[in-house]
């Protein structure tokens, strides 16, 4: 009886000075059940915007306007993989009302 008690008080003292440190080395695990939900990153970054464009004139040229943002969530990075044009039409320089085609565009991005 007293080797019973012996190994049940030392299995107790064992285990109760593990589990204070592994509480205070991760006290996410002991808050969420032992599960860690996974984290995100967020910014916000260009998603479509218009151009124009002059195939007379490259001075009144407009590269980048009309910007709409979003947010983008990722774990670790992100880049930008390029752009798609949604449309483009006939149409004038938001700079000096100069004819030529104004184009919208889409970013599209690679999160990792």
């Amino acid at each position: 009886m007293f080797k019973k008690a012996k190994k049940f008080l030392l299995v107790a003292l064992v285990a109760c000075s593990i589990a204070p440190t592994a509480l205070i080395a991760t006290p996410a695990h002991a808050q969420s059940g032992g599960i860690v939900a996974p984290y995100l990153l967020i910014d916000d970054v260009l998603d479509t915007y218009s151009a124009f464009a002059s195939a007379n004139d490259s001075s009144h040229n407009v590269s980048c306007y009309d910007k709409i943002y979003k947010s983008l969530s990722y774990r670790s990075g992100y880049s930008l993989k390029g752009t798609t044009i949604l449309w483009s039409a006939a149409g004038f320089s938001p700079k000096d009302g100069y004819p030529g085609t104004v184009s919208r565009l889409k970013c599209n991005y690679r999160t990792w």
